[in-house]
């Protein structure tokens, strides 16, 4: 069986990293090995990923364009490297991701929205996008 791409959205302290991990646990169950399952994240824990990690921390500022564009190249990175997410969905592995560029479009309201929307259509959808229906009051 063929894996599919499926990304999990929603508010911060939704609880997406939880279902990330439960849904690989249960592809594990199913017999689907662990060298056909990609588990991972944005930003990514690489080079352009921590730079917007450290600046949603407050290490540095960054305007919210440069931001939005330090966001872009995280994840084209994390597209198209060798083993990113295209290389496993070309090998017909399962990904499993904790948040795409909706977070993007959800986050990024500072910028021109048309700006922001033209950078996300460079972007390939998933085969699924689970969003969390959290309540507020849950996510605080």
């Amino acid at each position: 069986m063929s894996g599919k791409w499926i990304v999990f959205e929603g508010l911060d302290g939704a609880g997406t990293t939880t279902q990330v991990e439960r849904f690989v646990a249960r592809l594990r169950e199913a017999g689907v090995g662990s060298d056909s399952i990609f588990q991972t994240a944005e930003p990514t824990a690489g080079p352009f990923g921590q730079l917007c990690r450290e600046a949603l921390r407050g290490k540095f500022s960054l305007d919210p364009q440069t931001l939005a564009l330090a966001f872009t190249v995280d994840r084209s990175h994390h597209l198209s490297k060798e083993e990113g997410i295209l290389a496993h969905q070309d090998r017909g592995h399962w990904i499993a991701m904790d948040r795409y560029f909706y977070s993007t479009l959800a986050y990024q309201d500072e910028v021109d929205r048309d700006w922001l929307l033209s950078l996300c259509k460079l972007f390939p959808r998933p085969d699924l996008v689970v969003f969390l229906d959290t309540p507020v009051e849950v996510c605080l």
